[in-house]
């Protein structure tokens, strides 16, 4: 047998058993990497912010309350074993708590009093 014609068998017995393991173990890998995600983000509170997993990259979208929260969810999404790439997403916003009775009590509304008028009589 000619070498380039073994050479060239063998690459295309490995070229087909990667396309089987890719068709059959990737929706497994990205499953697995997307229960980790979450598992990470609700370790550390973070369980507000929607995943969504392609393959081995993440996307984060939702959002969180400061800069800090949000780099806080991308490093940890990042060191999950298996994530390639994460892209985020999150958008940050103002605390959205409701207005209490307590908080309408503190809330001063300042007085108003009249200017005193002015008389030739004053001058």
């Amino acid at each position: 047998m000619n070498k380039s014609f073994v050479i060239l068998l063998g690459l295309s017995f490995l070229a087909i058993l990667g396309y089987i393991c890719i068709y059959k173990y990737g929706p497994t890998i990205q499953h697995d990497i997307d229960t980790r995600a979450h598992s990470a983000l609700t370790e550390q509170g973070l369980d507000q912010i929607n995943i969504t997993t392609d393959g081995r990259d993440v996307i984060l979208d939702g959002e969180v309350l400061s800069e800090d929260k949000r780099q806080q969810a991308e490093q940890h999404v990042q060191n999950v074993y298996g994530v390639r790439l994460v892209k985020n997403q999150l958008t940050i916003t103002a605390s959205q708590e409701p207005i209490t009775e307590d908080d309408e009590k503190s809330i001063h509304t300042p007085k108003v009093e009249p200017l005193p008028e002015f008389t030739d009589e004053a001058l």
